[in-house]
């Protein structure tokens, strides 16, 4: 496989997020990082821990991305008067990452069957 099929292989992996939210030079920073560490290259055999990592890599980045934007809370409190109001939201973006890379830490076969087991 390929860089760039790899790199196509991760979006789809993370269930496609669009490039505004992780952008490709993301993927191909954390991609590049893990095919030289375990220079895949010369070690075909290490693919699959290849792209276990960069997954890996890319969900704690969309982690800290999504926290440094703000986008932690899903719920909201107003007053007008006497009367205060609470809306509470669904799970936050920060939380569905961290949910994702926690199923990818317990299920590694998602990201490719022979992690299985």
């Amino acid at each position: 496989m390929t860089h760039a099929e790899r790199l196509i292989r991760v979006r789809i992996i993370l269930g496609s997020p669009d490039t505004a939210t992780l952008p490709e030079e993301v993927i191909d920073l954390f991609l590049t990082r893990w095919e030289v560490s375990f220079d895949v290259d010369n070690k075909p055999e290490k693919e699959p821990l290849v792209l276990w990592n960069t997954c890996a890599s890319c969900l704690q980045w969309l982690v800290a991305s999504t926290t440094s934007k703000g986008y932690i809370s899903t719920s909201r409190s107003e007053k007008v008067g006497d009367v205060s109001v609470s809306m509470g939201g669904g799970i936050s973006q920060v939380q569905a990452w961290k949910d994702l890379l926690d199923y990818i830490y317990e299920n590694p076969d998602y990201v490719d069957p022979s992690l299985g087991g």
